[in-house]
């Protein structure tokens, strides 16, 4: 048996300085997403410009990497190699200003498909207008060394983790020195964006071209995919089929959760068709060729039901931003189940390029999912609208009467989704500005209140909330009969308190800042006591065994609320918090935002976030596990 080699530090270092010049860019964006994700780890979570950069730094890493290996792939040199990378750039800072002005739907979807567009664009970028049968070969051996070095890098990942937060946590236990939980933190953002980063790259092969004339097929690999994935998928390529013969049979429509299912299916059978497909032309294998030959055929009956399905909830509902994501999905898997039944060619260089082409027209630009779909949304509501004579020279009118079913439904979910993923910009040119940007008040305010009043009127509740109530009023909400989400007009209303700066802790043995709910969310604190929002929701309660031990009434600052935000007030509330005492037990609650739900003229809590401060008599015994007093 020959000695275990390990690589010599010469070897190491070698292989890091041939991956700084072959992708300097990307590391140098790898160190600017570790700088900002510090910051962000330690701040309050009101850093839109930090947060704004972190996710254009995020993006930057596959679209530079794509960059560089399409150069590299067009054997470009000097500064021709540096276009592809300025072009991604471009692209970055855009997407960092954009970031600011999207909603949190829309940061969201534009995200995920900004990078997955960029993912796909990284596993064929090298192989771009290469129809040469080599490069189908290569191809497939890039993109399993990009995954088998995406899994090691992972495994590497953890385990230093696990081992240096372990050395600092010795350090603490050992010899006191503070190891703040922050530096955790940081710890996994320098090994996530830095080691992660530098050792995925040294993994690409350079250059692809050499992998041409690989035959190399990793027999775990192999078995994971004969033996795991393709068996998963006959069974659910079988449940569908059978369920679309149960739907053939009953003439009912297929269930709305159907596209779950035949995505999960088409995501599984998918990896597997790509894992096996070298292994098509082999002799030892040659179970291979009936699976890639009839895997798309085996997917039209779900493909069928897939599109009556989407008929049907597009239909009802009129178009979101994640309904014209699932409809641009079906549409690709029609096409290349039609592309690959139809057997001209069995390139699979063509599956990345067309997912990273439709998620990258879906993220952005006037065919995006979220542009198509307010688009359609507005038409929807407007045409409601214009039924009851409420659009006038292209503008929005107050209603004198109440809408009525259905078209009350319509206008209120659509001004709801609208305010969700555009804001007010969706209302722009049919309301007047009074109604989209209210004035902030004349009164002197500090610059924390004066920005914390602006969160609050660009939230999408408030902003779906003054459009309901200047179009339908009260009544308008009432006559969908829909459940509130975050805000309704006749429901939950949200307030928040300003503070009197730091909280004077002394004489109390435990402190601590939560979430309560009326759902059964609970605070725990100190000596088996727990914080709960009464069945009623008209009480915060101090609970030890189940038993009562001190309860706050809340009936008062429930009617403040509805009161203050029925008048449109939108400054913080004045500083409140709730004293109470029993059996020696003392409880004080600072109040820091509420929901109030708010029915028939009595309010419940629905959920609050506090910070409870907690004495108890010395004596009093703490069950174990409860939390260590503040002392």
């Amino acid at each position: 048996m020959s000695p275990l080699r390990l690589p010599s530090l010469d070897a190491v270092r070698d292989a890091a300085v041939r991956t700084a010049r072959r992708f300097p860019e990307v590391l140098l964006t790898a160190a600017v997403a570790t700088g900002i994700a510090w910051r962000l780890a330690d701040s309050d979570g009101t850093l839109t410009r930090w947060e704004a950069a972190m996710a254009a730094s995020a993006l930057g890493l596959p679209l530079l990497l794509t960059a560089a290996l399409f150069a590299e792939g067009r054997g470009w040199r000097g500064l021709a190699r540096l276009l592809p990378s300025a072009l991604g750039v471009a692209v970055v800072v855009a997407f960092a200003v954009g970031w600011t002005r999207w909603t949190l739907d829309a940061r969201l979807l534009r995200f995920g498909l900004a990078a997955a567009a960029c993912h796909f664009a990284t596993a064929v970028a090298a192989f771009v207008a290469r129809p040469d049968t080599t490069s189908g070969r290569a191809f497939w051996q890039f993109n399993r060394t990009l995954f088998q070095r995406g899994l090691l890098t992972a495994l590497y990942g953890v385990v230093l983790f696990g081992g240096l937060g372990g050395a600092l946590g010795a350090l603490d236990a050992l010899f006191d020195v503070t190891i703040r939980p922050i530096w955790y933190a940081r710890l996994w953002i320098a090994l996530l964006f830095g080691f992660g980063t530098w050792f995925f790259l040294a993994g690409i092969p350079d250059p692809p071209d050499a992998l041409a004339d690989s035959e190399e097929y990793p027999d775990g690999l192999r078995r994971f995919a004969q033996y795991v994935l393709v068996p998963l998928v006959a069974v659910y390529v079988a449940i569908l089929t059978a369920y679309f013969g149960k739907v053939l049979v009953t003439q009912r429509w297929p269930s709305g959760w159907i596209g779950n299912l035949v995505s999960a299916v088409t995501v599984t059978g998918l990896l597997a068709w790509l894992l096996v497909h070298p292994l098509e032309g082999r002799e030892a294998h040659r179970w291979v060729r009936p699976f890639t030959r009839g895997f798309f055929a085996a997917l039209l009956p779900s493909i069928g039901m897939l599109w009556a399905a989407l008929y049907q909830r597009v239909g009802q509902y009129g178009l979101t931003a994640r309904r014209v994501i699932a409809l641009a999905g079906a549409l690709w898997l029609t096409g290349i189940a039609l592309h690959y039944l139809r057997g001209r060619s069995r390139a699979i260089q063509v599956i990345p390029l067309t997912l990273a082409l439709a998620a990258a027209v879906l993220s952005a630009g006037p065919f995006s999912a979220i542009t198509l779909a307010a688009r359609n949304q507005r038409g929807r509501v407007e045409g409601a609208l214009a039924r009851h004579g409420l659009v006038q020279g292209g503008r929005w009118v107050p209603a004198r009467a109440p809408l009525g079913a259905p078209d009350a439904g319509i206008v209120t979910g659509g001004v709801r989704y609208l305010a969700e993923v555009q804001g007010a910009d969706a209302f722009a040119g049919v309301l007047p500005d009074s109604v989209l940007r209210p004035a902030l008040p004349d009164r002197p305010v500090s610059a924390d209140s004066l920005a914390s009043l602006e969160r609050r009127r660009r939230r999408p509740e408030e902003v779906a909330t003054r459009v309901l109530r200047y179009v339908g009023g009260d009544a308008l909400a009432a006559a969908t009969g829909a459940p509130p989400r975050s805000v309704s007009i006749d429901g939950v209303r949200r307030a928040e308190f300003a503070h009197e700066g730091p909280l004077a802790v002394s004489g109390y043995d435990w402190v601590r800042t939560g979430r309560v709910a009326s759902n059964g969310d609970a605070l725990e604190l100190g000596a088996g006591h727990r914080l709960r929002v009464a069945t009623g929701g008209d009480a915060l309660e101090l609970v030890r065994d189940s038993a009562v031990v001190v309860r706050l009434p809340l009936a008062a600052l429930l009617r403040e609320v509805v009161d203050a935000e029925a008048a449109g007030d939108g400054a913080p509330r004045p500083p409140r918090a709730l004293d109470g005492a029993a059996s020696g037990v003392r409880l004080r609650v600072r109040v820091e935002e509420v929901q109030v739900d708010w029915r028939a003229g009595s309010g419940r809590l629905a959920n609050a976030t506090v910070t409870a401060l907690l004495a108890v008599p010395s004596a009093a015994p703490a069950p174990p596990g409860s939390p260590s007093p503040r002392r």
